[in-house]
C-alpha cells in the first residue's frame, strides 16, 4: 500500500466522492430509543483509578496522532501526572451518556493498495482514520466494559476471533487447519474433503448499520452465527471463511450453497453487502481424484482455485504451504531490497538500525509462522526459500560481501534460520497455557533452537572458514559486547573480502599470489596468521596468548574467556577480563587495517586512517 504523493494526488472532488463511498451517510440514531427504562436509584459504575492506568498504559506509542495533533504519548502521560482531572472529565460522560462530538472527528488519510488498482474507485484506498487520542482513551475505558459484560454473559460465538483477546489470526487459521486435517484422516475411501469459501463483504466497518449495532447491545449479545450440518462459520472481524466437510464434492456443494443462500440473507436484512466477484474458495484434501464443487453467492459462482488467501495466509490444497512460502520470500526479498539502499557497508547506520532490518524482514517471513510451521520444516524446498531470504537481510546487517553464504551471514548476524525461529514460535504458543512466565518460556525455547542451530552448523558443508572461526553459536549469540562487526571484520570471518585467492575467483584479480611474499595462494589464512608482512602486527597478541596464533584462537579473543573457565579471586577475574578486551579491539583493529591496505594498496597506517 503506498500513500498518496504528489504526482498521484487526487482532486478534491475525488477525494470527496472516495470518502462518500467508504463512509456512506445513516440516519443519525437515537441509542436510548427502545432501551429498557432506567432504574432511578440505579446509579452508573464509574471507571476507576486502576481502569484509567491500564487503558492508559495500553495506549500504543509511535502512532500518528488526531485533529488535535497530541500523540498518544502526552496523553498517556498526562493520565499519569493529572489521572483525577482525566477521571473525572470521563466519569461526568459516563453518567450524562455522552460522548464529545470533537472526539468523533477524524483526520482522514487514504492509502493507496497499488496492484494497478483504478485510482478512481473507493475500493483502491484503504481509509486510515485519525481519532484525537484523549477520545481513543475514553473509548477504550468503554470498550473495556462493554467486552467484560459480554464474557461475562458468553455473548460472543468461539468462532469470532477478530479484536478479541488471546483469540489471534493464528487461532482462527489453526482452527481451519484443525478442520481440514479432520476430515482428512482415516482410510483413503472414507477421507472426507473440506472446502473454504472466503466470503468478502463490502465496506463492513463503514457501512455497518448503526440501529443494529444499537439493537445488538439492547440484546446484550450479538446475532448468532449460522450454523448447519458440518458446517463452521469462522470470523476474525470482517474477514469471513466458511468451512464445509462432506464425503464426495455433491454433497459438499449441496450443504454449502445452502449455508452461501442463507448468509446472503441475513446480509441484506442487516444492510450489508457481499461481494461475490472478491469471495474465492479452495478444496483443502490430499485425495488425487475429487471433483471441485460449485458455490454460488448472490447470484454469482464463486471461483474454486488451487489456493486461497486468508487472514494473509495462501492456504493451498495440500497445506504444504508452498505458495505461502513463494509470496512471503518475494515481499520480504522486496522490502530487505528498499531498505538496504540506505545501509552501505562502510560507514553506514548503526547496529540497532541494521537489526531493525532484520526484523523487517521477519515481519513478512514470519507471520502467523506458529501455523505452519510444521508443515514448512517438512519440505527441503521452503527451508531454503526461507533461509535465503532471510540471507538478503542478515548479509546487510553483518555487512558481508555478497557471496557469502546464508549459514555464515546469519552466524554472523547472529539469526537462527527462519524454520528455526517459525518453530520456536510454535512450541511458545503451544505452552502459552503453562503457568510458566512467558519470559522463562521464551528463554528456554531460545535455547532449544540454538542446540538445533549448532546442530546444523556443525554438518553444513557451508561456510568452512566461519565454522572453525566461530565453532560454538551459542557464546556467539550471546556475546557481551554486540556492537556491530566491521565491514573489514567480516571479510576476516568469512574469507570473503580482499584477498587475492578470493578476488582471482571472482575475475577480480589476475593471480591469487600474495602481494607481500611469495606464496602462490593468497587466502584469508594467509593473510591473518602466516603472511611474514603482518608478523609484527601478530606479535603482540602471540605474546599475550603464549604462542602462534591459530583460527580456533579467535573465538575466544573475539569474545574474551569462558566465565566458567575464569578464577573465583575477583582482581585476577578482572585483570583477565581487561586483557581479553584489549585483545579483543587491538584484533579488531588490525583486521580493519588489513582488510583496508586490500582496498587501497601501497597505504600506510597513518594514510589509511586518513583515507577511511
Amino acid at each position: 500500500m503506498k500513500k498518496l504523493g504528489a504526482k498521484t494526488r487526487l482532486s478534491e472532488g475525488q477525494e470527496l466522492n472516495i470518502a462518500n463511498a467508504l463512509f456512506p451517510s445513516r440516519p443519525e440514531v437515537t441509542w436510548s430509543v427502545g432501551a429498557a427504562p432506567a432504574h432511578p436509584d440505579l446509579q452508573a459504575e464509574l471507571f476507576s483509578m486502576d481502569e484509567l492506568a491500564l487503558m492508559a498504559s495500553r495506549l500504543p506509542g509511535g502512532k500518528a496522532p488526531g485533529p488535535d495533533y497530541i500523540p498518544n504519548e502526552v496523553v498517556a502521560e498526562l493520565a499519569r501526572a493529572r489521572p483525577a482531572m482525566l477521571l473525572d472529565l470521563f466519569n461526568k460522560f459516563l453518567v450524562m451518556g455522552i460522548f464529545p462530538a470533537r472526539w468523533k472527528v477524524a483526520k482522514l488519510v487514504l492509502l493507496y493498495k497499488g496492484n494497478n488498482k483504478p485510482r478512481a474507485e473507493p475500493s483502491s484506498y484503504r481509509p486510515l482514520s485519525l481519532l484525537d487520542g484523549i477520545g481513543k482513551l475514553f473509548e477504550r475505558l468503554i470498550l473495556c466494559r462493554l467486552n467484560a459484560h459480554l464474557d461475562a454473559n458468553d455473548s460472543l460465538s468461539n468462532l469470532q476471533f477478530g479484536f478479541r483477546r488471546g483469540r489471534s489470526t493464528s487461532d482462527a487459521l489453526r482452527c481451519v487447519i484443525e478442520q481440514a486435517e479432520r476430515a482428512a484422516r482415516g482410510p483413503a475411501r472414507s477421507r472426507q474433503l473440506c472446502a473454504v469459501v472466503g466470503i468478502d463483504v463490502r465496506d463492513a466497518f463503514n457501512s455497518a448499520p448503526r440501529f443494529l449495532i444499537d439493537a445488538a447491545l439492547q440484546r446484550r449479545g450479538f446475532p448468532g452465527y449460522l450454523l448447519h450440518e458440518s458446517v463452521k462459520l469462522m470470523g476474525f472481524a470482517n474477514d469471513i471463511a466458511l468451512v464445509i466437510t462432506a464425503p464426495n464434492a455433491g454433497l459438499l456443494e449441496n450443504i454449502g450453497n445452502a449455508a452461501l443462500r442463507s448468509i446472503d440473507r441475513w446480509m441484506q436484512d442487516n444492510g450489508l453487502q457481499v461481494a461475490p466477484q472478491k469471495s474465492e474458495a479452495v478444496v483443502l484434501t490430499n485425495k488425487w481424484a475429487y471433483q471441485d464443487p460449485v458455490f454460488t453467492l448472490g447470484g454469482q459462482q464463486i471461483s474454486v482455485k488451487p489456493s486461497m488467501r486468508y487472514l494473509g495466509v495462501q492456504l493451498d490444497k495440500r497445506l504444504n504451504f508452498g505458495d505461502h512460502i513463494r509470496l512471503v520470500t518475494a515481499a520480504a526479498r522486496r522490502a530487505v531490497s528498499a531498505f538496504g539502499r540506505l545501509m552501505p557497508n562502510v560507514q553506514g547506520p548503526s547496529a540497532c538500525k541494521r537489526r531493525l532490518l532484520m526484523s523487517v524482514a521477519h515481519s513478512k517471513l514470519l507471520y502467523v509462522s506458529p501455523v505452519w510451521a510444521l508443515a514448512v520444516a517438512r519440505a527441503a524446498r521452503n527451508r531454503v526459500a526461507l533461509s535465503q531470504a532471510q540471507r538478503d537481510a542478515a548479509i546487510r546487517a553483518a555487512r558481508c560481501y555478497r557471496t557469502v553464504s546464508d549459514m555464515a551471514a546469519l552466524v554472523l548476524a547472529r539469526i537462527p534460520p527462519a524454520h528455526l525461529l517459525a518453530d520456536e514460535r510454535r512450541r511458545i504458543e503451544e505452552r502459552k497455557q503453562e503457568p510458566t512466565t512467558v519470559a522463562v518460556i521464551r528463554r528456554q525455547e531460545r535455547e532449544a533452537t540454538l542446540r538445533e542451530w549448532q546442530v546444523i552448523w556443525d554438518h553444513t558443508e557451508k561456510a568452512a572458514w566461519t565454522r572453525r572461526m566461530i565453532p560454538d553459536i551459542r557464546r556467539w549469540v550471546y556475546q557481551p559486547n554486540q556492537e556491530a562487526i566491521t565491514f573489514h571484520m567480516a571479510q576476516a570471518l568469512t574469507g570473503h573480502g580482499c584477498f587475492q585467492h578470493y578476488l582471482w575467483k571472482r575475475r577480480r584479480a589476475g593471480d591469487p599470489h600474495c602481494m607481500h611474499c611469495d606464496e602462490p595462494d593468497d587466502t584469508v589464512e594467509h593473510t591473518l596468521f602466516n603472511c611474514p608482512f603482518w608478523a609484527e602486527d601478530r606479535r603482540e597478541m602471540e605474546q599475550c596468548v603464549g604462542r602462534p596464533l591459530q583460527p580456533n584462537d579467535v573465538q575466544d579473543i573475539i569474545l574474551g574467556p569462558e566465565q566458567e573457565l575464569l578464577p573465583d579471586d575477583a582482581s585476577r577475574r578482572r585483570r583477565i577480563e581487561a586483557m581479553a578486551e584489549g585483545l579483543r579491539l587491538h584484533l579488531a583493529e588490525w583486521w580493519l587495517f588489513s582488510g583496508g591496505r586490500r582496498m587501497q594498496s601501497g597505504l600506510g597506517r597513518r594514510d589509511y586512517y586518513l583515507w577511511a
